[in-house]
């Protein structure tokens, strides 16, 4: 275990004791039928006998829930609902509640409040009976502390909390008391824990109301102007990003949320970020893929983005080494391609759409391929005619029947299925609108040897691709 801390209060005889009771009680089956002897010792006076109970506590809950040390991260201890509840009906909450208020000791309150972040490994309506005996208090008066070692341990204590299953109640009650103010006062002593707490706060499942996480937002994105530290930057984009990708409709959460972001003018510091560190891929995946989440907002906040000069950066991206950050600079395009209004401004971008077909005519990746017959997909599907055919004049067909040829022999069935759909957008586009062009692209296709290749993906691939549909052949 850690280093035990003993207040100067006791004289060396009873500290020596107190020391070598702390060390046996870890050796020892403690059982629940100890409870009652603990909790007497818990209301008891004396400083030996306070600190013996909580040890005895502590090792009682390591061995309920079969760990050695106190974990970091709760999530594997798993729900332990029935545990928490045999405390909550012994009425053991209400002196640890109390331990951490007074401050009796140092190692008192840090004992107490890892014994109450453990019993949060219940259920929602056992976390909602300790928040009413006063956690949240409980746990802002230590992150005020003057002492760091009881505010560190308050600030490990609420990342713990907030990333446990079902403290979802935890979370809005500290947020709904604005204890989140605490955190951004210790911020200049432990800017990655609090990043972590407030990332554990504000991204809970399901998602926050917007007004609880606001004033978080308003602090981080602070952060994201003023901050020189590349690591720094990384995880407070993570933060107002959150964990996940919302699907459209969004809710007025999401949305709230990126209007904070555009009127905070995130977009031009992602631009003045990406132009300044063109090697850092972490950092340029995190304004990828926050970029994502503010293009699923509506079509007002979707206009927006893409007048911010952002694209000049991206199009750099398209040739870059690091996969990780071309994927996903291939799903940024994909989400702007997902609209017709990105649609349009992607064919006004000419530069990109041509990067993005020679870059399709030499990549072999699966998962890249899937990206980028998507991209040509939507470019096709919400294009108009003489869109799509500025796409075959650059030699689209050609490049889409020499990667169905490559595939051949490959098991790249999905890219296959994929595209041979796109080859179906395609003539369906044209063949009820413009018979004329309908006739020439389809004699490139067959001149392409493009019926051969599909004959032989389908006795390849086992899959029945009715040729007739889209090309009456």
């Amino acid at each position: 275990m850690d280093e035990y801390i003993v207040d100067d209060r006791i004289n060396e005889q009873d500290r020596n004791y107190l020391l070598s009771q702390v060390d046996s009680i870890h050796s020892l089956y403690i059982t629940r039928e100890h409870i009652q002897s603990i909790k007497s010792q818990l209301h008891s006076e004396d400083y030996i006998s306070i600190h013996i109970a909580l040890q005895r506590l502590l090792r009682l809950i390591f061995l309920e829930f079969h760990i050695e040390t106190f974990p970091l991260d709760l999530d594997e201890a798993g729900n332990q609902y029935h545990f928490t509840q045999f405390i909550i009906q012994n009425n053991i909450i209400q002196p640890l509640i109390h331990l951490i208020q007074v401050q009796y000791s140092i190692q008192s309150t840090i004992d107490s409040t890892q014994i109450l972040i453990c019993l949060l490994c219940g259920t929602s309506q056992q976390v909602e009976l300790i928040l009413q005996q006063g956690l949240i208090s409980s746990l802002s008066l230590m992150l005020q502390s003057n002492i760091d070692l009881i505010a560190f341990t308050g600030l490990v204590a609420v990342l713990q909390a907030a990333k446990i299953r079902h403290s979802k109640p935890f979370c809005k009650q500290f947020l709904n008391n604005q204890c989140e103010q605490f955190i951004f006062k210790r911020y200049a002593k432990e800017p990655e824990f609090c990043l972590k707490t407030l990332y554990s706060l504000c991204t809970k499942k399901p998602s926050m109301k917007f007004e609880l996480i606001k004033s978080s937002l308003l602090f981080i994105i602070d952060k994201i102007h003023q901050e020189n530290k590349i690591g720094i930057i990384t995880k407070c984009i993570c933060i107002v990003t959150g964990k996940w990708i919302p699907l459209p409709p969004l809710k007025e959460n999401h949305l709230k949320r990126i209007q904070l972001l555009l009127d905070l003018d995130i977009i031009a510091r992602f631009v003045q970020l990406m132009k300044k560190h063109e090697s850092e891929y972490e950092l340029l995946q995190v304004i990828l893929t926050n970029l994502i989440f503010v293009l699923s907002g509506t079509d007002q906040q979707f206009q927006f983005v893409l007048k911010q000069g952002i694209m000049r950066q991206v199009q750099k991206l398209l040739d870059c080494k690091d996969n990780a950050t071309f994927h996903r600079c291939l799903a940024f395009l994909v989400q702007i391609s997902n609209k017709s209004l990105g649609v349009s401004f992607l064919f006004e971008q000419k530069t990109i759409v041509s990067i993005v077909i020679r870059v399709y005519s030499v990549e072999q990746k699966e998962f890249a391929l899937l990206k980028i017959v998507s991209i040509f997909e939507n470019l096709v599907l919400l294009g108009d005619i003489d869109q799509v055919q500025s796409l075959i004049d650059q030699q689209l067909i050609r490049i889409i029947i020499k990667n169905l040829k490559l595939n051949l022999n490959q098991d790249n069935v999905q890219v296959n299925c994929k595209t041979v759909e796109l080859l179906q957008s395609i003539f369906t586009k044209v063949r009820n609108t413009n018979k004329e062009k309908y006739e020439k692209w389809k004699e490139e296709f067959i001149k392409s040897e493009g019926i051969q290749a599909l004959r032989s993906l389908t006795s390849q691939t086992e899959q029945i691709f009715s040729l007739n549909e889209f090309l009456n052949t």
